[in-house]
């Protein structure tokens, strides 16, 4: 596997001006697997990313979808941890990089985002303070998907592969997506009621206030939390290494003409 030079430094990958989103977005990344349709021409690619893929979630506001870990595995749909799904590479890859998650966009699952990290968890370099690729360097940060940290890779329908390439430190298990339901909010660092979940308000692990108010600002600006992810909701006794420890992850999507704009980070 090549390994490419590094991971753009936070400042370089961070939301412009603080993090307050004022300035017009113009990164735009859907990564698709071409791997998966070697035959599929760049036009028919660029046609995926017009197509509405977040309309089953753009409303999901004051309302939410609560993410259970299943006990089991599942080859297809929404799922965590494992092999990643066949013939889908992010386009950045490094000795980090690592499979995370699937998740269906559609009840047919016909097309779905698949999300890989690459933070450097290594014994020898992972809590260097000049290290940029680290988890605590990058706390409570707005990401762009300018940084390769996380990438998120929208793609067809694949199973999961029977290579070990990227898999995941967490073991393969189904999830399953509740239906819609009332969200419920949390003062930071409370009590969490409502863990994993697609849509609502995210929930904050440490009380950040400028990440806080960068992702409110996202809200305004339509975008949808499309994932948290909370620490744990494996089963007692099942091996869990969170990719963001004890921190909330937070992944926020919003629909253009040309494409979905990612904003990501944890805290």
């Amino acid at each position: 596997m090549e390994k490419a030079e590094r991971v753009n430094s936070p400042e370089e990958c961070a939301e412009p001006g603080g993090a307050n989103g004022d300035e017009p977005f113009s990164s735009v990344s859907i990564a698709t697997s071409v791997a998966a349709h070697p035959r599929r021409s760049p036009l028919a690619l660029a046609v995926i990313t017009r197509m509405d893929l977040l309309q089953p979630f753009k409303h999901l506001v004051t309302t939410s979808r609560r993410i259970t870990i299943s006990r089991g595995d599942s080859g297809t749909g929404s799922r965590i941890g494992g092999s990643a799904p066949e013939g889908v590479v992010p386009p950045f890859v490094n000795a980090a990089t690592r499979y995370f998650v699937t998740i269906a966009l559609d009840d047919k699952n016909s097309q779905e985002l698949s999300v890989f990290v690459s933070i450097d968890w290594s014994d020898e370099t992972s809590y260097e303070p000049s290290n940029p690729n680290t988890h605590l360097n990058n706390l409570s940060k707005l990401m762009t998907s300018d940084c390769p940290l996380v990438q998120c890779v929208v793609h067809p329908s694949a199973p999961r592969s029977e290579s070990s390439l990227l898999a995941s430190d967490l073991i393969g298990r189904a999830l399953m997506i509740e239906e819609e339901r009332p969200d419920i909010l949390v003062e930071i660092g409370g009590e969490l009621l409502l863990g994993s979940k697609i849509g609502g308000r995210p929930y904050f692990h440490r009380n950040a206030p400028a990440y806080i108010e960068a992702l409110d600002h996202l809200f305004d600006q339509d975008f949808c939390l499309l994932l948290q992810y909370t620490e744990g909701g494996y089963e007692r006794g099942c091996r869990f290494l969170s990719p963001f420890d004890e921190d909330t992850f937070h992944l926020l999507a919003q629909e253009t003409p040309v494409g979905i704009v990612w904003r990501y980070g944890w805290g």
